[in-house]
């Protein structure tokens, strides 16, 4: 493990000091909007416009990488995502903060892009899925500790937004001392929605209800929490509960799905996350422990689904295709992740803060009746063409070269694996 960790140690440094801060971001922004008067379907629109300006990210700037450099691209990147918490705190515009969001995720796409190329650069097929593993834990737990730093300033204030900006900067440091060797040049994601859905509609449509479910709660989980009479710190905690849980639950349930019909999993994740979101929608402001342990419950079934919904869909296709499986199911999340908080901001406007979990137990309904439609017409496919599961990062396409499904190392030397569909 040492002789893995050595070269990659400082980028897995800008990882947790990155995720630290924009975990720390995700939750004040819709907390600050609140106490600016926005409205519910205002904050989703500045939701909406993080995730467009993410899909966006995906197609450009791998271009902007290619260009300078990794150092450079990861450099610029981040002074631009650095601007945004700072005029936050200035400017009460909704116009603004939708511009500044949008800029912030074309930031982070560019980050995430630059540093998890560097990362792949670094493996080889021999350690790819640890290092995979390892960047996925990071993941799924320093954004919990991000929620929780807002205990340390007032959202009110201009502190916090202060505190986002300099992780944001901290994060360049031990790229540009690391001496990891320059990686290969990152590529575009392509986005083939017939070919992906014939291969795997229940793996497109699990995506999709990933996005427009999941993507509608960072956009306004807190706005839920604060509507619950949590208030904030309670709210940081009921954030960082979801997170957690989820990280527990990714492993177990991916293991669960590697021995059955994967759909089969899917499903138990989808009535769980319905049944915390049916709870959530009636135990709005009943109390805080309801809240939060039924949080807890939605993580556990919500934010594995993307995970297990691009196992399914690699588990039709060919090896040598595994990336742009992944990649492609990864830009049909972000679509989601736009639309959905346009929806779930516009039943909260309706209905009140109960409304954002109402609209995610109707998504999952939907997508838990095609499941099984689906389950009716397809058999699913012997254990020796599957793939095994393994828990994902929803960042940026590049990091899913970094999957040990894709059988292609550091140089992008593909290698062969037919299945049969």
């Amino acid at each position: 493990m040492r002789e893995i960790l050595r070269p990659i140690t400082a980028l897995l440094l800008s990882v947790a000091i990155l995720l630290l801060g924009n975990g720390l971001q995700i939750f004040i922004i819709p907390v600050r909007a609140e106490l600016e008067s926005f409205s519910a379907f205002e904050i989703g629109i500045t939701g909406a416009f993080y995730y467009g300006g993410l899909l966006a990210g995906c197609y450009f700037c791998p271009m902007a990488v290619a260009r300078v450099g990794h150092i450079r691209a990861f450099a610029a990147f981040a002074a631009f995502a650095t601007l945004a918490p700072l005029v936050h705190p200035i400017s009460s515009s909704v116009f603004i903060w939708c511009i500044l969001r949008a800029m912030t995720g074309v930031s982070f796409a560019g980050l995430y892009i630059a540093i998890e190329s560097w990362l792949n650069g670094a493996a080889s097929n021999e350690n790819r899925g640890t290092v995979f593993a390892i960047y996925t834990g990071i993941n799924l737990t320093v954004m919990a500790v991000g929620q929780l730093l807002v205990m340390t300033g007032d959202p009110a204030g201009f502190e916090l937004f202060s505190l986002v900006a300099i992780l944001i900067v901290l994060a360049v440091i031990p790229v540009a001392l690391s001496k990891a060797a320059t990686p290969q040049q990152p590529q575009a994601a392509r986005l083939r929605l017939r070919w992906l859905y014939r291969i795997s509609p229940v793996g497109v449509a699990g995506c999709l209800c990933a996005g427009l479910a999941s993507g509608s709660f960072w956009s306004l989980g807190p706005i839920f929490g604060t509507g619950s009479d949590l208030g904030v710190n309670m709210t940081a905690f009921f954030m960082a509960a979801v997170i957690l849980s989820a990280a527990s639950a990714q492993w177990p349930l991916g293991y669960l799905s590697d021995q059955r019909d994967r759909r089969q999993v899917i499903l138990l994740a989808g009535g769980i996350a319905l049944f915390a979101s049916v709870g959530l929608a009636v135990g709005a402001g009943e109390g805080t422990i309801l809240v939060v342990t039924l949080g807890a419950l939605f993580g556990i079934g919500a934010i594995p689904l993307y995970a297990l919904s691009v196992a399914h869909g690699n588990d039709f296709a060919d090896r040598e295709d595994a990336v742009d499986v992944s990649s492609g199911l990864l830009l049909v999340y972000a679509f989601g992740a736009v639309v959905g908080p346009l929806m779930a901001s516009y039943v909260m406007n309706h209905v009140g803060a109960g409304g954002l979990f109402g609209y995610t137990a109707v998504i999952y309904t939907i997508f838990m009746i095609f499941v099984v439609w689906r389950m009716r017409l397809r058999e699913t496919p012997s254990p020796e063409v599957r793939e095994d599961f393994v828990a994902m990062t929803r960042t940026s396409p590049v990091a899913l070269q970094m999957d040990p499904r894709s059988g292609s190392d550091a140089e992008g030397v593909e290698t062969s694996g037919q299945k049969s569909a």
